[in-house]
């Protein structure tokens, strides 16, 4: 399979590339000749030398690599943001005037990137300060820096109080004025021609012509076309996040203490982890999983794994409560 690996590698690096300046036709069409004749002559070797196709198309790969970096300018934006997970077909957008939009194939974003998806699509990035972006359904978004979003249409969710997240201010710009994280997580939507701010964790700031406002933990903000703003309360569990939790990069369980992806479910979901007993949080901080829940939603991932154990949950409102098995419990 190696072979394969490097011609995948190779696809996908030159597809990172910016857009280059065509070819002189005559050069194109005498790289192509000389490429399909070096594939016969050494095709026709395949029996007694199998391993020699592998090396003539790396060989050939890396020659018509050099040529075209020889012939086509360097330099490529950095990436600014990487691909955790995606579903459906997500666009990718480098040049800014949203008529180079191509299918997005690429685990790395470069700077300046404009994303959108569609009807039936979603994507999760992870941004270079480490801050983690969802986007829901029919949304554009374009990564202006690592601290810079704007948000054209649709809706996000964001985390910025995940390990590992550096730098300042997380900002999302919008038609209604620019939130600021304040280490949390939250989500920005346009609803019709108004923006609407939940915040699920921590605090955010929103900056307006008329002046600043927060929006806290549990609360909703609501800032119509007038710049009427309205607030109320939203649960930081269920429904309102269940598209953020669908599109939530997976957890590496292999070899992981069963305690921290229990921590890690909670935050997702937005609820409280509580134990019934401390004989079912010292079997929590005990076992060590293995395997893998990639692709699996958190409560998906939440249920197959705790069938593996000796503890089951017992989510009630805003708590995650993890208790022992009665078979075990009783003995």
């Amino acid at each position: 399979m190696s072979d394969y690996n490097d011609e995948w590698l190779l696809v996908r690096l030159l597809r990172l590339a910016a857009p280059r300046p065509a070819a002189p036709r005559d050069v194109e069409s005498a790289v192509r000749a000389s490429v399909r004749d070096e594939w016969l002559r050494q095709t026709s070797r395949r029996r007694r030398a199998p391993w020699l196709i592998a090396a003539a198309i790396t060989g050939l790969a890396a020659s018509l690599t050099i040529w075209i970096g020889g012939l086509w300018p360097a330099g490529t934006p950095d990436p600014i943001a990487t691909v955790l997970r995606s579903t459906g077909n997500v666009r990718l957008d480098t040049d800014g005037d949203r008529r180079g939009w191509l299918q997005l194939d690429s685990a790395v974003i470069p700077a300046g990137s404009r994303l959108a998806t569609d009807r039936s699509s979603r994507l999760a990035v992870r941004l270079a300060n480490g801050a983690s972006v969802r986007l829901d359904h029919s949304t554009e978004l374009a990564i202006q820096s690592a601290e810079r979003l704007m948000l054209e249409s649709g809706r996000i969710y964001v985390d910025t109080h995940a390990p590992g997240v550096a730098g300042g201010p997380l900002q999302i710009r919008t038609s209604r004025g620019i939130v600021s994280d304040v280490g949390t997580q939250f989500e920005v939507a346009y609803v019709d021609e108004a923006v609407r701010v939940r915040v699920r964790e921590g605090a955010v700031t929103i900056d307006r012509d008329a002046g600043r406002i927060q929006g806290d933990r549990g609360e909703e903000v609501h800032i119509d076309v007038d710049g009427n703003v309205k607030r109320s309360l939203v649960r930081t569990f269920g429904d309102h996040w269940s598209w953020a939790e669908a599109i939530a990069p997976s957890f590496d369980i292999d070899g992981r203490p069963l305690i921290e992806f229990l921590a890690w479910i909670a935050r997702e979901t937005g609820r409280e982890l509580a134990f019934a007993s401390r004989a079912s949080e010292q079997a929590a901080r005990e076992t060590v999983l293995h395997g893998s829940v990639q692709g699996f939603p958190p409560d998906e991932a939440l249920a197959a794994v705790l069938a593996t154990t000796r503890l089951r949950p017992a989510t009630d409102e805003g708590v995650l409560l993890i208790e022992l098995r009665e078979s075990v419990s009783s003995q």
